[in-house]
């Protein structure tokens, strides 16, 4: 609903400068969600304030105006304990000394009061603000590796062996669930496994900044005695709770994109945004599957600086340099180099030695869980050594880093364990529908018989006995559009 005022103070000039923004207000009728989608169609947000000159500003706006205004503040947490400014910047000033009413958004009236209302309440207008300097956005990688976007929803964007998908809609956590496995079969409520993803996704949050800086994360624990576990199945080796003792009752998790900290909330209780993750899939045939992941030969020959311009040729693929993790797969590729790729008599693997603790470690962060040294003397100075497959004999050996040329250059990724598993059963899946539609048919005709039988015999049968009814078998389809910032709230 969104109708004009019957009057307003045209005297009010369209458009205010103070410090880094031009504000302006919207005289119509609206609900705060209205409110925020109307500032944000001109790339501006709802006013937020963070000293008392901002509040007398805003204020005295109101007061000219002469009609309560609708202001950037709302709660979302479910208990209205936690407001957060639209705008994403800090919740660093309380303009009210006592919260004297009920309700998750907040507006301004002309006698200078801060009012507590529900988000879907009509108010007179808005105060929006627009930044005079732009902010600085990332720029983002887009893989064909990706699901494909859906409808209107946004693209997804490729981070190491991920893909990310964000929404601008609240949702509670069974909702967020829902809504990633529409996305693709294989994305989940997102998971993070170390500080840089943390980052990424908190940074993709602010830069896309809504409402709120609560975002779902897929980690939840079904009871208390058990562990916390990620939705997609990865094992938990990195956490970041706002506090060590992880206090409260809560079996979900929200991200709080503003500090990058984590915190526990109730699974039924509040809402947050959404960031779906999925896998990245094996993208052509000239990459070749083995296992749970996909392999590439790049067989150009490049001069080079240093090991990280061989990287680079991987990174640009959505992959990272080979490593290895058992002896069927370095048999694998040992194999798939001299049938397939012809490759050269050595080639690099993804290895690099970490002085810091003085071992051999994964450019792609996998553990070191197996090798294959010819030559097991470590000497006395391996810095800068780096590791070679021998594509003869499958060997490893150590050398120097400072090569100035590579004949060929192995990357690999990971592939979704969904869709692997997927793949794998596919016949089985298919078998079963095939066996339940034979056995369906079977089963109706049976039924279809004796109906038949007892209907020439005279006898009255359940269907025969049945009121008929009015309508017809078909269903009626009610396509019910959410709007994109209506939530439910009690």
């Amino acid at each position: 609903m969104v109708d004009y005022k019957e009057e307003y103070n045209a005297t009010l000039p369209q458009f205010i400068p103070y410090e880094d923004g031009i504000y302006n207000v919207i005289q119509k009728k609206v609900t705060w969600y209205e409110a925020l989608n109307m500032c944000s169609q001109t790339g501006g947000y709802l006013a937020s304030v963070h000293d008392k000159n901002g509040q007398f500003f805003l204020e005295d706006i109101v007061k000219r105006d002469g009609f309560p205004l609708w202001v950037g503040l709302s709660s979302h947490d479910g208990s209205e304990s936690s407001f957060e400014w639209s705008d994403g910047s800090t919740f660093d000033y309380i303009p009210w000394k006592d919260k004297k009413s009920a309700g998750n958004c907040v507006f301004l009236d002309p006698k200078g009061i801060w009012t507590h209302e529900t988000c879907k309440s009509v108010r007179d207008g808005a105060i929006c603000y627009k930044p005079t300097k732009s902010k600085e956005v990332s720029s983002h990688t887009y893989s064909s590796r990706c699901p494909a976007a859906k409808g209107n929803e946004s693209q997804w964007i490729q981070y190491r062996d991920h893909c990310y998908a964000s929404n601008q809609a609240l949702r509670s956590f069974s909702e967020a669930e829902q809504f990633c496995s529409k996305l693709d079969h294989s994305a989940t409520i997102v998971t993070i496994e170390d500080e840089d993803e943390n980052k990424f996704v908190s940074r993709l949050m602010r830069e896309n900044n809504n409402i709120t800086m609560r975002v779902w994360l897929g980690l939840s624990q079904h009871s208390t005695a058990q562990s916390w576990n990620w939705l997609d199945g990865s094992k938990v080796t990195f956490v970041k709770w706002s506090n060590k003792t992880k206090s409260g009752g809560g079996k979900c998790s929200i991200l709080l994109a503003s500090n990058e900290t984590w915190i526990k909330v109730d699974c039924s209780h509040g809402y947050g945004r959404v960031v779906c993750r999925a896998p990245l899939d094996c993208p052509s045939s000239t990459w070749v599957q083995f296992q749970d992941s996909c392999y590439i030969f790049l067989q150009e020959a490049i001069k080079v600086e240093s090991i990280e311009d061989i990287r680079n040729q991987c990174t640009d693929h959505g992959a990272d340099m080979v490593s290895i993790h058992n002896e069927e797969e370095n048999a694998f590729i040992l194999e798939t180099l001299k049938k397939q790729w012809k490759g050269p008599d050595y080639i690099l693997l993804g290895m690099f030695f970490d002085t810091d603790d003085a071992s051999f470690k994964w450019f792609d962060k996998s553990n070191m869980t197996f090798d294959k040294w010819t030559d097991e003397e470590d000497g006395e100075d391996l810095v800068d050594t780096c590791a070679f497959l021998h594509t003869k004999t499958g060997e490893w050996k150590k050398g120097n880093c400072e090569i100035s040329s590579m004949e060929g250059t192995l990357c690999k990724a990971a592939i979704p364990y969904e869709k692997k598993y997927l793949s794998d059963n596919h016949i089985l899946v298919s078998a079963l529908v095939i066996a339940s539609t034979v056995i369906l048919t079977v089963l109706g005709a049976i039924v279809w018989f004796l109906y038949k039988r007892n209907l020439d015999s005279g006898f009255t049968t359940v269907f025969s006995t049945a009121p008929q009814s009015p309508y017809n078998d078909d269903c009626v389809l009610v396509v019910a559009e959410e709007n994109e910032y209506a939530v439910h709230f009690d």
